[in-house]
């Protein structure tokens, strides 16, 4: 018990730091995890589920503060950092905080449900998958009635299916440039060009309804089971989906229900790993590579990591989330978006080399253009959804 403690805290510790690092994300260490195997399969899954829940919580502040998505934070990046610019990015990373611990909770209580329909459901939603992505995407058209969204849905989904499916970069880091051009580099050049101030935080920060925890929470909640059991729904398509689900307008309950996305997912893939023998995420595959047979009571021991470490997590992002905002604080807005806006090129060209910075400088140039257009940013979501529909049509 005592190891299984000890490796649960060094995982929290992982996942705090791949949090705050943009680009840097606990697949990589699931892959050295499975590759240098140091350890016995229990602690060495222990220390994979903690760091990967742990991530889903801190992940968001990067985003907020700095626009630097991941494929799980990328439609957060607007509205966290509208409430940023309004003195509310602490409550921004507190909602997304409110809405993963929802989201554990929520698909922890769902499991016995999970236990007697997942053979079935899996089997039979899967065939659906291109058709349910399809018909949101023509109901966004038919909602907006605007030409120029089907144009940025296209011209993305056009360059996510030549990076992607093509395998135009060639590493495992290809949607870092892809998504960080698309969502982050376009609202840092905006800001700069408005020189906004961080302005001082607001202490009073608005009251979560009950019924918006409950609501956005199982929605957010809902999507990461969605994730976490069907092939070709990633994070990035999940997010897509939520954002429909939420008021275009409520970025509080967007940021909600967008928290608990990521964490019931690494929770949901676990479970599909002992129930199905298949694993939906990065994490669950290696932990299913290490543990080969997972019996119910490693199923049960790995389930309660998840909780202790999202309850630390939590703790964890919020403590975070204060101190980084005095830090942006004391430091000039457009400076600070031009070093992060190099820092982003400059991940870019480390992870991915010459044609990852040229993604991004492509990609970039979208975002950009759809931005000053007006056009709903969810457009760009293409990106992913393009090649996953091609890929299953």
């Amino acid at each position: 018990m005592f190891q299984v403690l000890l490796f649960l805290l060094i995982g929290v510790i992982i996942g705090i730091l791949t949090g705050l690092i943009p680009g840097f994300h606990p697949n990589l260490i699931a892959t050295l995890a499975v590759s240098y195997a140091f350890f016995s399969p229990i602690n060495s899954s222990v220390l994979l589920v903690s760091a990967a829940v742990t991530n889903t919580f801190v992940n968001f502040i990067p985003a907020v503060y700095l626009g630097a998505p991941s494929a799980s934070t990328a439609l957060s990046v607007l509205p966290g950092h509208k409430l940023l610019l309004e003195g509310r990015g602490r409550e921004a990373i507190r909602l997304t905080v409110v809405g993963g611990l929802v989201s554990v909770f929520l698909a922890t209580a769902l499991f016995p449900f999970l236990y007697f329909g997942l053979e079935t459901a899996y089997g039979t939603l899967e065939s659906y998958i291109p058709f349910l992505l399809i018909a949101v995407i023509i109901y966004m058209v038919w909602k907006d009635r605007r030409l120029d969204s089907v144009v940025f849905f296209f011209l993305s989904g056009i360059l996510g299916y030549v990076v992607l499916e093509h395998n135009f970069v060639g590493t495992m880091h290809d949607l870092f440039p892809l998504l960080a051009g698309l969502f982050g580099v376009p609202m840092l050049i905006h800001s700069y060009r408005k020189d906004p101030e961080i302005p001082m935080e607001d202490r009073s920060i608005e009251h979560i309804s009950r019924r918006e925890i409950v609501r956005e929470g199982s929605l957010g909640s809902l999507a990461g089971i969605m994730v976490g059991l069907l092939p070709g729904i990633g994070s990035a398509q999940a997010t897509y989906l939520v954002r429909e689900a939420t008021s275009e307008d409520s970025e509080r309950g967007f940021m909600l229900a967008i928290g608990g996305v990521n964490t019931s997912n690494i929770l949901v893939s676990i479970f599909a790993v002992y129930m199905i023998g298949r694993g939906r995420s990065g994490v669950a595959v290696s932990i299913q590579n290490l543990m080969q047979d997972i019996t119910f009571n490693e199923v049960v021991v790995l389930v309660l990591t998840g909780l202790i470490s999202a309850g630390l997590a939590a703790a964890a992002a919020i403590h975070l989330a204060k101190h980084s905002l005095r830090l942006f604080r004391k430091l000039d807005y457009r400076k600070l978006c031009l070093a992060v806006i190099v820092f982003i090129f400059s991940v870019s060209f480390v992870l991915t080399g010459f044609k990852g910075m040229a993604v991004a400088a492509v990609a970039s140039f979208i975002g950009l253009s759809c931005l000053l257009s007006g056009s709903r940013r969810s457009y760009l979501m293409g990106s992913i959804l393009f090649p996953i529909i091609l890929f299953f049509l």
